[in-house]
């Protein structure tokens, strides 16, 4: 009971904490609707076997799914220049809405992001160099301004697959402390550990 407090108290200190730095993070939110939070994970020092890794991944991508969130990966540093969406409701705005056999496909295709250096190098001559190996191109998609990708480091975006997932910014469209400790203990399974927390409460506008 008392780590149960314990990490209550944590948890709210890490909110109150990193609420000033929502702005600053703004661009992980990736025009998402309602409440946004963030996590900027990292490799974390524990070895976690293949499989384990893999059950958690799957278990995460069935959260989401059965509590009707979306979650969107924006990866950091030296990892490739991607964004991974995991959308079963089509909530995310931007990105196109998967048939229910490419949510169970293993490798995702991959949508180029307008205006992007990888955009125009397939448009003049279909060469794609910062693209997965053996990954097939979709289409183009056009980010609108609020999602405020970084278009230097992001070329492209892709549905979740059967990959392990990347240490990086991690949005859900969700505040609930609940909802976000158990998306945090699946991340930590797959072996990834927490960096900072910040959480928006902005809402979406009715359009």
């Amino acid at each position: 009971m008392a780590g149960g407090f314990f990490i209550g108290i944590l948890t709210a200190f890490l909110v109150w904490s990193f609420q000033g730095m929502v702005e600053a993070r703004e661009e992980a939110a990736l025009g998402m609707p309602g409440g946004v939070t963030v996590l900027y994970t990292f490799e974390g020092p524990w070895v976690i076997a293949g499989a384990d890794a893999a059950a958690a991944r799957e278990e995460l991508k069935t959260y989401v799914r059965d509590r009707s969130l979306a979650l969107v990966i924006s990866s950091t540093g030296d990892g490739r220049p991607e964004v991974l969406v995991h959308d079963p409701d089509g909530l995310v705005p931007w990105f196109t809405r998967a048939a229910p056999q490419e949510l169970r496909s293993a490798v995702s295709g991959v949508y180029l992001l307008k205006g992007t250096y990888s955009e125009r190098r397939w448009s003049e001559s279909a060469v794609t160099p910062l693209l997965p190996s053996g990954v097939v191109v979709e289409g183009v998609i056009s980010i609108p301004r609020d999602a405020a990708l970084p278009l230097d480091r992001v070329q492209y975006a892709r549905r979740v697959g059967r990959e392990p997932l990347p240490p990086g910014l991690y949005a859900i469209n969700r505040t609930d402390e609940a909802q976000v400790r158990h998306v945090l203990s699946l991340l930590r399974r797959m072996g990834l550990a927490l960096g900072t927390w910040s959480v928006s409460v902005r809402s979406s506008s009715p359009s």
